[in-house]
């Protein structure tokens, strides 16, 4: 696998894991730490190690902030995710497997357990009453301090289907109920969110077999249209991905389908199929085409290896993003299919290809191609 080692922050990361390896095991000389700063991944020969401490620290024995069944299990997903980070050879079934342990119910709590608030109440009642309204709450929340904090699953309607749910205790000992709104598919891996819009809203679900963020169809995104523009910051937030916007006209609208692949920032790799027209009197701003949804697949490939696959849906911007190493976009091909309602449209869309000079294969109405 190729890695990319110029950037300057996959060196800070490594000095600071390096630093930090410091106190897990020995260091032999100065130079050992200096290499580690130099390559990104020097530290991936012992990612073990590395994931052992890093989710130790994270989620210390004594800390009181989780309950001790959720702080051992969140520990498990936290090493399995830097491993994935590290080298991008995570086990697929590590976090899966956890949350199949996760509980089916909620704790029993020890009434007589008692907690020190982590801001004296005089003074949260002081720094609250200068606050605005929207965010007291949330810091009376803080201030009060979250203890023990539980999470489990609770069943739903729906065989198979999961939602995230937890408690927790205050100072007080007020114990409260949340519940998230985020689901767990067992069949499929994936945690997603309730309206189809990801994970609390924030437009992404996540494949844990995959350790992939991937776009529901009713993202928020979908009123944000598109342009050149998107591309650009795109480059200017460390995102290392090449593009082809394949143009083409069919039934009566101006359409484009745009594909991206490559790193998005350090320690991510990924691939994009997004679906766009151009509305009357428009010549840049698309429309993203979540009225008009084709039935999309891709798969993203380095050499002989499958990185990271998403299976056929109706969708109008197919995204997916894994964590991992990242690799040159030079090395990485996308292959996908997409199934049109229409033979004009297919058509069409396979003459655009060719003119830029990507060879598909028909079937029907079905287009499959490669972008290398």
């Amino acid at each position: 696998m190729s890695i990319l080692k110029s950037t300057l922050l996959i060196k800070i990361l490594s000095l600071i894991l390096s630093v930090l390896a410091v106190f897990n095991q020995p260091i032999h000389s100065f130079d050992d730490l200096r290499k580690a700063a130099l390559n990104g991944w020097y530290l991936s020969y012992t990612a073990e190690e590395r994931a052992e401490m890093i989710s130790g620290l994270l989620l210390s024995e004594k800390s009181e902030t989780f309950e001790s069944e959720t702080a051992l299990l969140a520990k498990e997903i936290i090493y399995a995710v830097i491993i994935q980070f590290a080298d991008g050879d995570a086990d697929e079934n590590a976090v899966t497997g956890v949350l199949e342990n996760l509980p089916r119910k909620d704790i029993v709590r020890d009434s007589s357990k008692t907690y020190e608030a982590p801001i004296n109440p005089e003074l949260l009642g002081k720094i609250t009453e200068a606050l605005p309204e929207s965010v007291k709450g949330i810091v009376n929340l803080l201030g009060m301090g979250i203890y023990d904090l539980y999470i489990y699953f609770d069943n739903t309607d729906y065989e198979g289907i999961y939602e995230f749910k937890g408690s927790y205790v205050d100072s007080e000992g007020t114990v409260y109920h949340v519940d998230s709104g985020a689901y767990y598919d067992s069949k499929t891996g994936v945690i997603y969110g309730k309206n189809n819009d990801g994970i609390f809203g924030i437009g992404f679900d996540y494949d844990a077999k995959q350790y992939m963020l991937q776009t529901p169809t009713d993202c928020w995104m979908k009123n944000m249209g598109f342009n050149v523009g998107y591309d650009i910051l795109g480059k200017l937030v460390y995102m290392d991905t090449n593009t082809i916007r394949v143009k083409f006209n069919a039934c009566d609208r101006d359409w484009m389908i745009q594909m991206w692949k490559g790193n998005y920032t350090v320690l991510t790799n990924g691939c994009e199929i997004g679906l766009y027209y151009l509305e009357d009197g428009k010549l840049f701003n698309y429309t993203c085409a979540h009225d008009s949804m084709a039935l999309m697949e891709m798969s993203l490939t380095h050499k002989d290896e499958v990185l990271l696959k998403r299976n056929a849906t109706k969708h109008w911007w197919l995204s997916a993003i894994q964590i991992g190493p990242a690799i040159d976009y030079k090395e990485l091909t996308l292959n996908g299919k997409i199934t049109f309602d229409n033979t004009e449209m297919a058509e069409a869309f396979a003459k655009a290809l060719k003119e830029n000079g990507i060879i598909p294969t028909a079937s029907d109405n079905t287009i499959s191609f490669s972008w290398t």
